[in-house]
């Protein structure tokens, strides 16, 4: 299950990035318009039945292909673009491509670039169970400017028991602003390209090979940039069990073009774009 699902839109000509998080329970998530997935789920991605985890956002990479097997056409990864086809839905944003890295994958890309760095406000457990009350055996502790190898950025982002989605899904963010910091563009395209030829179970993607050094040149534009972030958290206005979707697009349009918008009370809570590099600084929570 994709429990990570983070939308970059960059503008490729600044280099501009704003990242949307969007929660991985998120429930009766439309399909792209036109597309078959819309037409076999006219209410969203749902069996009529509330709260049904086979039907959240992060089941929709496995599920789709399992209960519909072809119905996209011709396509190397049918959970991926059907995972596209959620998130444009959702967002209104077309989606160009995907990039999808499994847990291996993302603690080999970390150790690739020697490591990356972060602020730790609270302790965050490496491992642990919350629905089976078994405690992590190992934290990573509070500090600033706190050096991850590969194994402990993976828990950094994932790292659940005794915290919420949310949390981690802020971290998620952070992890990213921190690898765009720290990554040389050209650096990371050869072993990019060697991580992903190794094998498709660690990186896989649809971005076409004759790209990928344009890409490297636009990463350099959003190293320059400060990247700004827009978590669809829940809150009073927000509920991904019972999402306004209609809400959910305003607010990127908001995020993306701030001064198109009015900074109205719905645009701005609980979406608005915030600078990931202050979301991301050292503010340790009190214990």
């Amino acid at each position: 299950r994709t429990d990570s699902v983070i939308l970059a839109s960059i503008d490729v000509k600044t280099g501009s990035t704003v990242l949307f998080s969007l929660p991985r329970n998120l429930q009766n998530v439309p399909f792209k318009d036109g597309s078959p997935l819309a037409k076999l789920y006219p209410n969203g991605f749902t069996n009529g039945t509330p709260n049904n985890a086979e039907y959240f956002l992060n089941a929709v990479y496995r599920n789709v292909p399992a209960l519909h097997p072809g119905v996209l056409g011709r396509t190397d990864n049918e959970g991926a673009d059907a995972v596209k086809l959620a998130v444009e839905g959702a967002t209104g944003l077309p989606v160009d491509y995907y990039v999808l890295v499994n847990l291996d994958g993302f603690a080999r890309l970390v150790n690739v670039m020697g490591g990356i760095t972060v602020n730790i406000n609270e302790p965050i457990p490496m491992g642990g169970n919350t629905d089976l009350h078994i405690p992590p055996k190992k934290y990573l502790q509070p500090g600033p400017n706190r050096t991850l190898n590969g194994n402990q950025a993976l828990w950094f982002t994932r790292g659940r028991y005794g915290s919420t989605d949310y949390k981690r899904m802020a971290r998620q963010r952070c992890a990213i602003n921190a690898i765009v910091q720290k990554a040389s563009p050209v650096l990371m395209l050869r072993k990019y390209i060697a991580l992903a030829n190794a094998s498709k179970d660690i990186v896989r993607t649809d971005i076409p090979a004759k790209l990928l050094h344009a890409f490297a040149d636009l990463a350099g534009k959003v190293k320059g940039k400060p990247i700004k972030s827009v978590g669809f958290e829940r809150s009073a206005k927000f509920d991904p069990n019972e999402p306004d979707f209609a809400y959910l697009r305003t607010a990127v349009q908001a995020a993306l073009h701030p001064t198109h918008h009015t900074r109205s009370h719905t645009a701005k809570v609980p979406s608005e774009a915030s600078d990931t590099k202050a979301d991301c600084a050292y503010h340790p929570v009190a214990q």
